[in-house]
């Protein structure tokens, strides 16, 4: 939770007093749909930290927002990819080493984690953006995609590529590479929840700063948490 507090706190400490009555609608009373992108840096929480390390993290969707509606819906698909950490893969080979019967056997160099999420959010202002800087809060429900594998360096085969266009090929053949030696990948249900201000940059437009949480009900009781302080566009 440490990482959480300073993300929060920084998001409080770059909310002038100012900000609170602006809103973070885009300041276009003529359509109601809107675009967006962003990127980031996501921030593993509780005991997810022990096993994955941060990593960067992008997202892209759209928010149905009409010019009398104090509350938008946001649609928003994302996607991360995480590495385990050096203390889980040296666990891992711990366990294998120690195991009475030899099952496990092998050995793993590495191994990372693919979490897509897709999220439907509702998104609150206190009121209409007529410009300059907005702030508003956002929570909601998702389903999410875990695919996990652990990895082993090892002789692989590389098969031939020939490119269609312009007519050249590489040729295949054996060399080191990484090969995967288990893997489980599940679909999950979460929740999220989080803070943005947004900024506008000429025609409407809007420069989108988010610290969002997001908790998976991963396996029996444990959660997958992490935070995603992302920049991007609305538009």
């Amino acid at each position: 939770m440490r990482k959480v507090t300073i993300v929060m706190l920084v998001a409080v400490l770059l909310l002038p007093s100012g900000f609170l009555f602006a809103g973070g609608r885009p300041n276009k009373d003529y359509k109601d749909w809107f675009g967006h992108f962003g990127g980031g840096w996501s921030m593993i929480q509780g005991d997810a930290s022990d096993i994955l390390d941060d990593e960067w993290y992008f997202n892209g969707g759209a928010t149905y927002w009409p010019s009398d509606w104090p509350i938008g819906i946001d649609l928003d698909l994302s996607w991360s990819n995480y590495e385990f950490s050096r203390e889980a893969i040296n666990k891992i080979n711990t366990a294998i080493d120690s195991d009475p019967i030899g099952a496990l056997g092998g050995d793993v160099t590495g191994g990372d984690v693919d979490i897509w999420g897709f999220t439907l959010n509702g998104q609150w202002s206190p009121m209409k953006n007529e410009g300059g800087a907005g702030f508003y809060i956002t929570a909601g429900v998702g389903g999410y995609y875990l695919d996990g594998r652990l990895t082993d360096t090892g002789l692989v085969y590389y098969p031939p590529y020939c490119d269609p266009w312009y007519w050249w090929c590489v040729p295949g053949g054996y060399g080191q590479g990484d090969y995967i030696v288990a893997s489980e990948a599940s679909t999950k249900f979460g929740y999220n929840a989080g803070v943005g201000l947004t900024f506008e940059v000429g025609s409407g437009g809007q420069l989108v700063i988010e610290a969002r949480y997001h908790t998976i009900d991963t396996y029996q009781g444990t959660s997958t948490d992490f935070v995603p302080l992302t920049i991007g566009y609305r538009w």
